[in-house]
């Protein structure tokens, strides 16, 4: 397995997660109502249970309104998060949750953790971001920010800030992913004071674990 396997470009997670401890949810909103050019703000919260075979990680995920999905993701560097493999499999009406927890036991995933998550979700359309001091401005393709807590059942609340680049392939005139990156990174420590990314998915926070690495 390596990553010539995954060259679809919404096999792909492009994003930064930053500690949020000193970022409150109203400040946040009301940044991206001000800063920014949002096209919908949900709440979403539930459990997101995860699955270990091997040195593989599995995640199952149910929504509020009766989706669920499951997720792999690998990583790409020993160093860093920012680009990451995910591929989603939407999963259809007629599977139960425990016909899901089933089949994943009947093919030898154990389960490894539950994490609870409550997040404000905020989609952002393409375009030119706020320009920070004299930085160039860079066109960002469209990008979903998030702010949540989340943590193992019956543990302290820890609090992040993300945001992620779109996975659609045809996004338009945009600056490379890497510089719109680079420039969100710039945007949020500037106007929201969090710091460096951090480097660990939250998988491998709550667990001391990784991902398993593609080359």
């Amino acid at each position: 397995m390596t990553k010539s396997d995954f060259t679809a470009k919404n096999h792909h997670e492009l994003e930064l997660k930053f500690a949020a401890v000193d970022v409150p949810d109203k400040a946040f909103l009301s940044w991206c109502y001000s800063r920014l050019k949002p096209t919908s703000h949900k709440f979403v919260e539930g459990v997101d249970e995860y699955y270990r075979r091997g040195k593989h990680v599995l995640r199952y995920r149910t929504g509020d309104d009766g989706t669920q999905e499951l997720t792999v993701k690998l990583r790409t560097s020993e160093r860093s998060i920012a680009d990451r493999v995910e591929v989603d499999i939407p999963l259809g009406a007629s599977a139960s949750q425990a016909d899901v927890r089933a089949f994943l036991l009947g093919t030898g995933w154990r389960e490894d953790l539950r994490v609870y998550k409550a997040s404000h979700i905020v989609h952002v359309m393409s375009g030119a971001l706020p320009q920070v001091k004299d930085l160039p401005v860079v066109v960002s393709p469209p990008a979903v920010l998030a702010i949540y807590v989340a943590a193992p059942l019956r543990r302290r609340m820890r609090r992040f800030l993300e945001v992620e680049l779109s996975k659609d392939p045809t996004v338009g005139d945009c600056n490379s992913d890497d510089d719109a990156l680079a420039a969100w990174k710039d945007l949020l420590q500037a106007d929201l004071g969090v710091g460096d990314p951090v480097k660990d998915s939250l998988y491998e926070m709550f667990t001391g674990r990784r991902y398993a690495v593609v080359k």
